[in-house]
């Protein structure tokens, strides 16, 4: 073999590599990361939407006024049409917005008087209020959930404070509410004013079999036999048990 042949042949084996790495260095480099998404277009505020945030808010939703129809939003839509007997859509309609100024319009003459202020419609709605410890309770009816819910809340505060060493601290805000066309009855239980109560609600055609039904399920809710065990034969003085026949004979 010819000695410069070899000579160019180590040459060239010496400079591929170096060559190969310039053309690497020069080649533009590839991303692996993806391509920017597109953000969403932001929902925008509509003071419709915050309107009627407000009002719910008044009534006892727990929002915030941003103007947008989230889901806590449809969520607030929707109990308030519940109670009100409406399917429960979450949208917001020219009956949700009257419905809510007038409620609204009810919830201020009722701060604004507090107990001295009267229902003047006819009773259409019932409800009970009890203390967190259910040692106070009390039921009403009105002309909306609302007068009825404060007016079992003042009969609960009543009982109350008749009794100030056992619960005279505690508030009378847990309710329920009912129309007046739903046939219910909710049981209360309890042992010698020492223990919680336990309650219970039932809904049927039949008014003794709903409250036989309540009243059991108010002693499932005890949750101790040795401490509920008697109430299926219970005294009056440690039970009570509201139908709906009872407010609205």
């Amino acid at each position: 073999m010819r000695p410069h042949l070899t000579f160019s042949r180590t040459i060239i084996f010496l400079c591929l590599p170096l060559a190969l790495s310039a053309c690497v260095a020069r080649a533009p480099q590839l991303s692996n990361a993806t391509a920017p998404t597109k953000a969403p277009t932001p929902v925008p505020y509509d003071e419709t939407v915050a309107d009627v945030q407000r009002m719910l808010i008044k009534l006892g939703a727990n929002l915030d006024v941003d103007g947008r129809t989230g889901p806590k939003t449809r969520r607030a839509i929707g109990n308030f049409q519940r109670n009100l007997g409406q399917p429960p859509s979450g949208e917001i309609t020219e009956w949700l917005i009257t419905n809510l100024n007038h409620h609204v319009s009810i919830q201020a003459d009722i701060q604004a008087s507090g107990d001295s202020a009267e229902d003047p419609g006819q009773p259409t709605h019932w409800a009970f209020a009890a203390t967190p410890n259910r040692m106070a309770h009390g039921a009403a009816v009105g002309s909306s959930e609302l007068w009825a819910t404060e007016l079992a809340k003042r009969a609960c505060r009543a009982q109350r404070d008749s009794d100030p060493e056992n619960a005279a601290h505690y508030p009378c805000a847990y309710t329920r509410k009912w129309a007046k066309t739903e046939q219910a009855c909710v049981s209360f239980l309890w042992t010698n004013g020492s223990s919680p109560k336990f309650y219970g609600i039932a809904y049927g055609s039949d008014k003794t079999l709903r409250a036989k039904e309540s009243m059991q399920k108010a002693i499932n809710a005890c949750g101790n036999p040795a401490l509920c065990g008697s109430f299926i034969n219970t005294e009056p003085k440690n039970s009570h048990t509201y139908c709906t026949e009872d407010f609205f004979p």
